[in-house]
């Protein structure tokens, strides 16, 4: 009987440290979300894609992430705008948006940034600001 109450105290111990490390990791967590920083890269007939400055991380050599948002102009959807998390590998001027409106995007494959417009001035831009 002792050794079970000797366990179970070990056990609210254990979980009261875990609870105050994930409580007091809060405001770091919250405070690690940086400003926004939207820049316009390229605006067409269909809409205008963004990406935000501040989001720019370097993932591994030569490949970058950043935050994403384009937003339609067409008649039948005016306004939407869709958020994407995009790798680049900037050697390559390839892409991939790994998230899509905050959803995972498990099909994600490298495409060339050349096949659209849009997509090729944001990777323009955010590889060079990369150097800079």
């Amino acid at each position: 009987m002792l050794f079970i109450i000797n366990y179970m105290l070990k056990v609210k111990a254990i979980a009261l440290i875990i609870l105050v490390f994930c409580i007091s990791s809060m405001p770091a967590m919250a405070t690690k979300r940086e400003s926004v920083e939207w820049v316009e890269a390229h605006y067409s007939t269909e809409g205008t894609q963004w990406w935000d400055r501040h989001s720019l991380t370097n993932i591994e050599n030569g490949i970058i992430r950043i935050r994403s948002k384009f937003i339609s102009t067409t008649n039948n959807e005016d306004g939407t705008t869709i958020y994407f998390v995009m790798d680049i590998d900037c050697s390559r001027e390839l892409f991939k948006d790994v998230y899509i409106n905050g959803f995972q995007n498990l099909r994600a494959s490298w495409k060339s940034s050349k096949e659209d417009q849009l997509v090729e001035s944001v990777v323009n831009q955010a590889c060079l600001t990369k150097f800079i």
